[in-house]
């Protein structure tokens, strides 16, 4: 598979390409699209990104404002560990930052991804099946009988690198769910209208992400709560619990750093005392998203401000100061 970063001021370049993958996803190929407030991440096909976006960049040119089609290759694979809260997601994700592997993390209503670079695809292997996660070859799956039970380990720094306090901002006033197609027929057929829709707005959402994986799984979504209704109905769509976002801008890390993460889950979960936080994370290739619910929120921002020497902007992120979010026609 490939990465794709597009800055949002020449999204509308990309319009065409996005809702043509969207529209007819490959029937084995895993994909994924988000926008935030800083980009539009893709990860796709290498045969999608090749089709339809590369082109598009070699035609701006130097107007590409930095975007790009990654030429290292990727795999998404499937981790099923009974939820990932946030000492689960710590358990899978600090032997893999001890190995120094990267890897971006996508959660989504019926299971969670991690997109690894297809050279470190024997140490994921060897550093998960050692903590008990069977690894399934023919569906690209790891299972764990045993999730529940791990003991999280103490995460220690990643390098040293991450300034947590000087890269987040909460947003109080958005509030996402994690949603779930409920049939793959006349259902999902009605949730990509209500995509098609959102894609091709002027006004872009602050944030949403779609991931639609091979193998019969219906399209996931995690999207502003107020969407919903508004955009989707709850007749076609299963809806997870509330989540309040806390985004970390990444555009100054590389894209093959490795930790953040984990670095993340285990801030979060040193400094939440309250056992079982719900807490989930989306990687996107310049940005991380961390949610947490909304009864943890205030432990969740006193845990991340601890971890700092600069206190955290607790500021609702406005996209006046970074672009309106506004795409050409």
């Amino acid at each position: 598979m490939s990465l794709i970063h597009i800055p949002l001021e020449i999204y509308g370049h990309f319009v065409r390409a996005i809702l043509s993958i969207v529209i007819n996803p490959p029937k084995d190929g895993f994909v994924n699209v988000s926008l935030t407030p800083y980009e539009c991440s893709i990860v796709c096909p290498c045969s999608l990104a090749e089709q339809y976006f590369r082109p598009i960049f070699v035609r701006l040119g130097k107007a590409s404002a930095g975007g790009f089609v990654s030429d290292e290759k990727y795999l998404a694979i499937q981790v099923d560990a009974d939820g990932m809260a946030g000492s689960k997601l710590l358990v899978l994700t600090t032997p893999l930052a001890s190995a120094g592997i990267s890897i971006f993390f996508i959660t989504t209503y019926f299971s969670d991804y991690i997109i690894v670079s297809q050279k470190s695809e024997a140490r994921v292997i060897k550093a998960l099946n050692a903590l008990g996660f069977v690894f399934e070859r023919h569906a690209q799956v790891f299972v764990s009988s045993n999730a529940a039970a791990m003991t999280p380990p103490v995460a220690k720094p990643v390098g040293e690198m991450l300034e947590i306090s000087s890269i987040s901002s909460v947003d109080y006033e958005m509030k996402l769910v994690c949603c779930g197609a409920k049939s793959q027929n006349e259902g999902q057929q009605s949730v990509i209208l209500g995509l098609v829709e959102t894609f091709v707005e002027q006004q872009l959402p602050k944030f949403m992400s779609v991931t639609l994986v091979p193998g019969g799984t219906p399209l996931s979504l995690l999207l502003p709560q107020n969407f919903v209704e508004e955009r989707f109905g709850l007749e076609t769509l299963y809806v997870g619990e509330v989540w309040i976002p806390v985004f970390l801008d990444l555009h100054e890390y590389p894209i093959h750093a490795s930790g953040i993460v984990c670095e993340i889950a285990g801030r979060l979960s040193q400094g939440i005392k309250e056992p079982g936080i719900g807490m989930s994370y989306l990687s996107t290739i310049h940005a991380g998203l961390v949610m947490v619910g909304e009864d943890d929120i205030e432990s969740a921002v006193d845990a991340l401000k601890a971890c700092g020497d600069k206190e955290l902007s607790m500021s609702v992120i406005d996209l006046n100061s970074n672009g309106s979010g506004e795409h050409v026609a």
